[in-house]
């Protein structure tokens, strides 16, 4: 029992269960006749806290002791009864919906693989009372005044960001505050060095149309070179920074730059390349260049991206279009819960009618394969990373084939397959509905 791994000094009175249930099939909250979610509560004292895995699995909070002792015997007379031990016991037939169960455990909780500047936790949230919650809430707060501990709530995601914590204080945080679903890391880093793609520091074109009234597109990312023919379709702000480097300067990549080539794509599209970046071509946008890293890889924090984004859009109101190309580093397991970024990322995008195109990150494993085959893509570690697991918005991929005027050259069959270094969808519906 988590309980058991406590540390009394603290002092912490409140305490609280979890059981993960996997369900046979998918639950059903509520119908017109019935409400099954509250016949949980009512007869097991399991209050749902987490749905995930399309309602196939459900984090639910034990509230009440004696009724989710009922729960155990139906358990156990289930057992019993099916095994023909004891064919006359009596259990609620609810539990015959269970696939699986288990008790939530310290290493369910913690998903970091190392200490890291910025740490995320994902707090529980409370339907109803959330009396208890907010006990644990506040001596968690106490907590961290006590360790000088820098950290940053937001009440609408329900995620807490902890600064310079030690894994020690991750894990005396998690077994002792019963309101901590997940512990991630915000490592992120960009989707690669691109040879292909890198604008030229001998430039040999020039933007034709500069002068006109083009769309705004924002690139996150680790900034815009000035000293490029982009500069003149560069917006001249440099408000929106995360760095302590301006954001008209790329250092990326040893100084070759990544957010500058990531620029010159969203405004040109695919046009250079039939030209091979020669002469004059037309800009389909302008740019805004949100600087949020100065190097391939750092933390972010998401709090600060959502801020960006929505001081953006409040100074530039006709802004339709963000590409986002960072992603956190480690990638989504099978079905895994969709992450509080992405769903942030969602409801921006909804909220303000506008778009962002999201890298699926680069899977560098791919570097030790010689031969194409798509089972490759069976291997959870070729999983998209969050937050392109975003609903609302466009995730970009990689096919084998690129945008210049050539034959293709490559290991896979045919232009349009998917390349090694890509990632898909974590999400496999063949694992929940067989």
């Amino acid at each position: 029992m988590r309980i058991n791994q406590r540390n009394e000094a603290l002092k912490i009175s409140t305490h609280i269960d979890y059981i993960q249930i996997l369900f046979q099939d998918q639950f059903t909250v509520q119908t017109k006749q019935k409400n099954y979610y509250q016949d949980w509560y009512n007869d097991f004292g399991l209050l749902g806290v987490n749905f995930s895995k399309f309602n196939h699995e459900i984090l639910f909070a034990v509230v009440d002791q004696d009724r989710f002792n009922s729960f155990l015997k139906s358990i156990e007379n289930f057992i019993l009864k099916e095994s023909n031990e004891k064919p006359n016991v009596y259990y609620e037939g609810k539990v015959k919906f269970i696939k699986e169960f288990k008790l939530l455990t310290t290493s369910d909780i913690i998903k970091l693989k190392e200490t890291c500047q910025l740490t995320n936790l994902r707090l529980i949230d409370f339907p109803l009372d959330r009396q208890a919650a907010d006990d644990i809430l506040t001596k968690l707060k106490n907590y961290f005044f006590d360790k000088n501990l820098n950290h940053r709530l937001s009440e609408t995601s329900n995620n807490l960001e902890i600064f310079n914590a030690s894994i020690f204080q991750i894990e005396e945080i998690t077994k002792n505050f019963d309101i901590v679903l997940s512990v991630t890391s915000s490592l992120s880093t960009v989707i690669g060095p691109s040879l292909l793609n890198t604008v030229e520091r001998k430039y040999g074109f020039e933007i034709s149309n500069a002068d006109e009234e083009l769309p705004i597109i924002g690139i996150l990312d680790t900034g815009i070179s000035k000293s490029t023919p982009l500069a003149s379709i560069i917006i001249n702000d440099d408000s929106f920074n995360l760095t302590k480097t301006s954001p008209f300067i790329d250092n990326a990549n040893a100084g070759d730059g990544h957010g500058t080539s990531v620029a010159a794509l969203a405004a040109f599209g695919r046009k250079p390349y039939a030209i091979g970046y020669r002469g004059a071509i037309s800009a389909d946008a302008k740019l805004l260049s949100i600087k949020i890293m100065d190097a391939n890889t750092g933390y972010l924090s998401e709090n600060e991206i959502l801020t960006l984004l929505n001081r953006a859009k409040a100074k530039y109101p006709n802004i339709k279009l963000f590409v986002l190309t960072t992603c956190y580093r480690d990638h989504k397991l099978l079905n895994e819960d969709y992450s509080t970024y992405a769903f942030e990322l969602d409801k921006f995008a909804h909220q303000n009618d506008i778009l962002i195109f999201i890298c699926t990150a680069n899977n560098n494993d791919s570097a030790n394969h010689h031969s194409y085959d798509l089972s490759y893509f069976f291997n959870e570690f070729t999983n998209l990373c969050s937050p392109s697991e975003s609903m609302n918005n466009v995730i970009v991929g990689a096919a084998a084939d690129n945008l210049r005027n050539e034959p293709m050259q490559g290991i896979s069959f045919g232009k349009e397959f998917p390349a090694l270094y890509t990632r898909k969808s974590h999400i496999d519906l063949s694992d929940l509905f067989p």
